[in-house]
């Protein structure tokens, strides 16, 4: 991943990671107990008796800390900080617990659900918060705001941001309650433009798609969450309807999502066949299949140092049955699967990493990421080309892609002729 990758910044916030979601009510559940006192975990067991006196200890220094420390204690702070001190010690990024707010928070991230006016914004250095995307009828999208326009104002309140938590600050005068309106100050090519929009319940598109020259479609899957999978099929039945020669894949930038999404993606370009398979502390091999067959369309995938987890997952998969060309620069190599676990009674949750996956080949991609076919270094990110979004002029990877597409379309046709 580049240094100036490393500066850009969504608040469209998507885990990085192949999710599965377990159904869990409670870790106390009695799935975790026997009947004959043990507590069991994939296997590991420890006896009750030794587990209560691992445990008796934290509740020693809790007891302490509640009556003889010199100031009132919040024993909900301790407590979370305990199951943080857990979480810690497990030193991994991709294990961690959900606070109640938290966990609502980023359940409707993936299903691409919440109140506001439908647009990305993203950082890029210079203190301006720039739109990078307009969803599909939302009502940034009805009142004309327009990708790569600046937004300078909310209600009156100036707006610009350096770091995540300056643009998180800025991105809440822009959201409010449903069906009260914002006042949004635009900077569009060097002119102010002011209008109110109504804050109203959006809904992410997952999936864009429209047609370069030559008859080659382009495809742009943000991430493998909401509504991916219906897009993607939406993407495929216009290709195959309108007959075009090649379609490209754009998946750079993309953090990943859940597995089945993933999945049922792979299967719309996949013959029968193990799209991906994966192994858990036990070596239990668990094996995800492609089943309806592939599009009879060539293709072409983008990646780059962003493209992780589900990212990988389908771009090796294309790649291992040779049913695509892989362009680009090698991908964030993230190769192990986290299983999301929800409590019942509060609302809050934890994810864990539960297993590695492994390509239809054997290889596992985690720290080295996916290799591309063509390597092609990306152009320097400018207000120019964030305006236009990426183009066969100002991104040499899409250019790369486009061009090997036409390349084989020439070859196919040379050898018909022969």
């Amino acid at each position: 991943m580049n240094p100036s990758s490393r500066k850009r910044i969504t608040i469209i916030i998507c885990i990085a990671t192949i999710i599965i979601v377990a159904l869990l009510s409670s870790l106390a559940s009695a799935s975790y107990f026997s009947a004959h006192g043990l507590y069991s975990v994939s296997g590991h067991s420890i006896n009750q008796d030794e587990l209560n006196n691992k445990l008796h200890r934290l509740d020693e220094v809790y007891s302490i800390l509640m009556d003889q420390y010199y100031q009132d204690l919040d024993s909900e702070v301790l407590i979370q900080g305990a199951i943080d001190g857990m979480f810690s010690a497990v030193n991994d990024p991709y294990t961690f617990y959900y606070t109640p707010e938290k966990m609502a928070s980023t359940n409707a991230d993936r299903l691409g659900l919440y109140v506001g006016i439908g647009v990305e914004v993203r950082i890029f250095g210079d203190g301006c918060i720039y739109v990078t995307r307009v969803f599909d009828n939302s009502p940034a999208q009805l009142s004309g705001i327009q990708r790569g326009d600046i937004i300078v104002s909310a209600d009156g309140v100036d707006l610009h941001a350096d770091t995540a938590d300056e643009l998180t600050e800025a991105v809440s005068h822009i959201k409010g309650e449903q069906g009260t309106s914002v006042h949004i100050g635009l900077m569009r090519t060097g002119e102010s433009v002011e209008m109110d929009v109504l804050r109203q319940s959006v809904v992410s598109n997952r999936v864009e798609y429209h047609s370069l020259d030559n008859n080659i479609l382009y495809v742009r899957l943000y991430d493998f969450f909401g509504d991916a999978v219906s897009g993607m099929q939406e993407a495929v039945a216009y290709a195959e309807e309108h007959s075009f020669d090649g379609m490209i894949v754009d998946v750079r930038g993309n953090p990943g999502g859940q597995l089945d999404i993933c999945v049922n993606i792979c299967d719309m370009f996949l013959d029968e066949g193990v799209i991906v398979y994966t192994l858990d502390r036990q070596q239990r091999r668990t094996e995800y299949t492609a089943k309806n067959g592939k599009i009879d369309i060539p293709v072409a995938v983008l990646v780059n140092g962003e493209s992780a987890s589900a990212s990988e997952i389908f771009a090796a998969a294309l790649k291992d049955y040779s049913v695509a060309t892989i362009v680009g620069t090698t991908t964030y190599g993230k190769g192990v699967v986290q299983t999301q676990y929800p409590f019942s009674s509060d609302g809050a949750g934890m994810q864990l990493t539960t297993s590695a996956y492994y390509t239809p080949l054997g290889e596992s991609i985690d720290k080295k990421g996916v290799t591309p076919d063509i390597t092609v270094e990306a152009a320097e990110t400018t207000q120019q080309t964030l305006i236009e979004g990426p183009t066969l002029v100002n991104d040499p990877q899409l250019r790369a892609a486009w061009e090997k597409l036409l390349s084989s379309k020439e070859e196919a046709q040379a050898d018909d002729a022969a």
